[in-house]
């Protein structure tokens, strides 16, 4: 049975006798159609992903700066609690502060 399945598919089928110009087989117009659209989409595609990437990197740097900012304004709150407690007003000498050595 393998033999002739074989057999069937290695013998020449009757189209493959008639003789076809290589140069009329084009893609013509709506290959050369298709193939812009293609390489449109792919412009476009490539075009999206590097504007998203640099809007992602932008985002994480911005965000670093502003997470580096809040540290250091913690950081300089917990320092002089009496500075940040009243912003704005100028502190109001201690007694202690005219007493000479």
């Amino acid at each position: 049975m393998n033999t002739l399945l074989i057999a069937s598919l290695v013998s020449e089928s009757p189209s493959s006798s008639v003789a076809v110009d290589p140069t009329l087989i084009t893609p013509g117009p709506v290959g050369f159609a298709v193939f812009v659209v293609l390489i449109l989409a792919v412009v476009g595609l490539v075009w999206d992903m590097v504007r998203r990437l640099r809007r992602t990197r932008y985002r994480a740097e911005i965000s670093e700066r502003l997470d580096a900012e809040e540290a250091l304004a913690k950081q300089s709150q917990d320092a002089s609690p009496s500075a940040s407690a009243n912003p704005g007003q100028i502190p109001e000498p201690s007694p202690n502060d005219d007493a000479v050595g």
